[in-house]
C-alpha cells in the first residue's frame, strides 16, 4: 500500500470519527431536550403509559447510539495503533449509530403524541371551588328568599286573623251576636 493510499484512508478514517463524534454531541443535547421535555410533562401534563414507555426507550437508543460510536472510535483506534486503519470493524458500528440515534429521534418525536391532557393548575382548581361556592350561596339565597316571602305571608294572615280577632273583642257582645247572624 503506497503512502498517499494510507493518508487518504486515514483521511477517511478521520472523517468518519468527526463525523461519528458530531453525532454524539447531537445525542447528548437530544437526551438534555428529552430531559426537559419530560420534566415539563411530568410537571404540566398527565403523560400515558406510552409516552413513559417511548421516553425511557428514546434513551435507550440515544445511550445504544452513543455505546456504538465509541466501540467503533476504539476499532479505528486500535487498528491506527498498529499502523493499517482497518475501517470494516468500524464503519456497521458508525451505521447502527447513525440507526439507533434516528430512532431515537422516531421515538422521540412520537412520544410527545402521547403526552396526556394539561394538568389542573392550583389557580383553575381555587377558581373552579369558588364557582362552586358561589353557584351553592346562589342555591341557599333564593332558598332563602322563598322562606323569607313564605315568613311574611304567614306573619300577614296572622296579623289579619288577631286584628279580626282584637275586632271582634272591641264590639259589643250584642252587636257581636247581630253580626253572627
Amino acid at each position: 500500500m503506497s503512502n498517499s493510499d494510507k493518508e487518504d484512508k486515514k483521511a477517511a478514517i478521520q472523517l468518519w470519527t468527526t463525523v461519528s463524534t458530531q453525532l454524539i454531541t447531537a445525542t447528548l443535547a437530544m437526551m438534555a431536550v428529552e430531559g426537559a421535555f419530560v420534566t415539563f410533562f411530568f410537571d404540566k401534563r398527565q403523560p400515558t403509559t406510552i409516552f413513559t414507555v417511548f421516553s425511557v426507550l428514546t434513551l435507550v437508543w440515544f445511550i445504544l447510539s452513543i455505546g456504538f460510536a465509541v466501540k467503533g472510535i476504539g476499532d479505528l483506534a486500535q487498528s491506527g495503533y498498529g499502523g493499517e486503519w482497518k475501517n470494516e470493524l468500524a464503519v456497521p458500528k458508525f451505521k447502527l449509530q447513525t440507526y439507533l440515534c434516528f430512532l431515537g429521534l422516531l421515538f422521540f418525536f412520537a412520544s410527545l403524541f402521547f403526552s396526556g391532557p394539561a394538568k389542573e393548575g392550583e389557580s383553575e382548581k381555587l377558581v373552579a371551588q369558588l364557582h362552586q361556592q358561589i353557584e351553592t350561596l346562589r342555591q341557599e339565597e333564593t332558598s332563602n328568599k322563598q322562606a323569607l316571602e313564605k315568613l311574611r305571608q304567614d306573619y300577614q294572615g296572622l296579623q289579619e286573623r288577631v286584628q279580626k280577632q282584637i275586632d271582634q273583642l272591641k264590639t259589643p257582645p250584642a252587636q257581636r251576636r247581630l253580626d253572627s247572624k
